[in-house]
């Protein structure tokens, strides 16, 4: 350094020359240690010099470790593109094509059936009246008649009638437990209505025929206490008479 170079010239002319006073001997002490203090400083800025030349040469050494990596990364990918680009073709070839869809047949919607036209009271009653007039002249006939009917109108208010002339058909015909059936029909369907009365009397008359006395009276009896003001409540009572006076 200029400056180490210049004390040293200042204090070795002093020691040479002989001039040296006691204020020069102080002035050359404080020059000596003001030389020691600037030596040592211009040490440390060597040594200063120095480390920031390493660290600028690390600082150099790891931005190029940090330049190869980036460029190994980006050849990394370019070639994971390229590989993919390669792949996608044959994966689509791979992929083998749908076959066509056959297609049905349109079917036609079926033609729903039409139903039946309801039946008017005017024709109900016409069947049942023939079916009646048939019962007059023939039993049998007249059965099959009623039970047609009942097949083509089970509903109909007229039904409870038909169920009692097959009864008194079949009784009439001396076929008493088909009459016992037909009569426990109206009485089970029928309990409150107008034929109700004369089919639980026919009954007791049924019963009465194959000679199953109790369930005969019970019959009567039943007729007395559901029915007493009809004339089939007459009817029972005359035949429990008859009973009695017959020993059953």
């Amino acid at each position: 350094m200029q400056v180490s170079f210049f004390m040293k010239t200042i204090f070795m002319s002093f020691l040479l020359g002989g001039l040296i006073t006691s204020a020069q001997a102080n002035q050359a002490s404080a020059i000596s240690e003001l030389y020691q203090r600037l030596e040592s400083m211009g040490k440390e800025i060597d040594e200063l010099r120095g480390e920031n030349e390493t660290l600028r040469k690390g600082l150099g050494d790891l931005r190029q470790s940090q330049k190869q990596t980036f460029l190994a990364l980006d050849e990394r990918i370019k070639k994971q593109a390229s590989a993919k680009a390669t792949a996608a073709p044959q994966a689509r070839a791979a992929i083998p094509a749908r076959p066509p869809v056959k297609k049905e047949p349109v079917k036609p919607a079926p033609v729903a059936a039409q139903k039946p036209a309801t039946p008017t009271k005017v024709n109900v009653k016409a069947d049942y009246n023939q079916a009646y007039a048939t019962l007059k002249r023939d039993h049998g006939i007249g059965i099959k008649a009623f039970e047609n009917f009942l097949k083509k109108y089970p509903t109909d208010p007229l039904a409870e009638n038909a169920h009692y002339w097959i009864g008194e058909a079949k009784y009439s015909k001396k076929d008493y437990r088909g009459a016992i059936d037909s009569f426990i029909v109206v009485l089970n369907k029928y309990k409150k209505g107008r034929k109700a009365p004369d089919a639980a009397v026919k009954l007791g008359y049924s019963f009465y025929a194959v000679k199953d006395w109790n369930l005969a009276r019970r019959t009567f009896n039943d007729v007395l206490r559901y029915f007493p003001k009809s004339n089939a409540a007459k009817l029972a009572q005359k035949r429990l008479d008859q009973m009695k006076a017959e020993g059953h």
